[in-house]
């Protein structure tokens, strides 16, 4: 019985630590010359409620940080580009389903699994085309423990970390 459990720890713990990894997703229109843009504003359009406070003023901060970082400035109007983001939070639940026998029937087992996970995603407008040129994805599992704050920092920099720099 230990075997068996020890081997059920191996199979399941990874699967579980994979779960709380950022997973990212990017996509740009191939024609966009991002050349041209040298200015840049943000938006924020969640229009879900925080899950913690000050998540979504750290967004806002990690996105004006990487852009600045990768050469853009900030513009309050007219700016080239205009990022919207938008973080939320869902509940999703994951069915599994294992075969059960006895001496006596078989049968199938049904488990259940409830968690939150958490997505950001961030799109930039051209502003004199009015439309979305990129587009950026993060969504990861929640648990209650976590830094929110923290996690959503990691999740700007991984989504941005693609994003073309100033002049590219």
């Amino acid at each position: 019985m230990r075997r068996r459990a020890a081997g059920l720890t191996a199979v399941l713990l990874p699967a579980a630590l994979a779960c709380a990894v950022i997973q990212v997703s990017t996509d740009a229109d191939p024609s966009y010359r991002f050349g041209t843009a040298e200015t840049f504003a943000v938006k924020d359009v969640s229009r879900e409620p925080e899950r913690a406070p000050g998540v979504k003023d750290q967004v806002l901060r990690s996105i004006e940080a990487s852009l600045v970082a990768k050469g853009y400035e900030r513009a309050d109007e007219g700016a080239d580009l205009v990022f919207h983001f938008d973080v939320g939070s869902a509940t999703t639940v994951r069915y599994t389903t294992h075969p059960v026998y006895t001496e006596h029937w078989g049968g199938t087992q049904v488990w259940s699994h409830a968690h939150d996970e958490g997505r950001l995603v961030i799109d930039c407008v051209d502003a004199r085309l009015e439309r979305v040129v990129w587009h950026g994805y993060a969504h990861e599992t929640l648990y209650s423990d976590m830094d929110d704050v923290k996690e959503a920092t990691e999740a700007v920099d991984k989504i941005l970390a693609s994003f073309p720099s100033r002049g590219s």
